[in-house]
């Protein structure tokens, strides 16, 4: 299986354990942790470079900062928690 189909499918168990009230066991949180530690690399590299880009250069990409910043923060979250906070599944 694909990457993109394991994350739906522990997505899809997590949600129905949640809906059982059971607690999640760790081995269901691995691919949430996994892309939420993508998320938060790819943000947080992201955010990085456009604020370099706007040190070094005139204008400030308040937007594209605050945006990046953003999914980098989430992604982090989604490690710590092992939830799949972004999919919504």
């Amino acid at each position: 299986m694909s990457f993109k189909e394991n994350v739906i499918k522990e997505a899809l168990i997590q949600k129905d354990l949640r809906q059982k009230k059971l607690p999640i066991p760790p081995e269901h949180k691995k691919y949430a942790r996994l892309a939420g530690l993508f998320l938060a690399i790819v943000g947080g590299v992201g955010c990085a470079a456009i604020l370099l880009i706007s040190y070094i250069g005139e204008r400030i990409f308040v937007f594209a900062i605050l945006f990046t910043g953003v999914i980098a923060v989430m992604g982090f979250s989604q490690l710590i928690s092992g939830q799949h906070i972004l999919t919504r599944r």
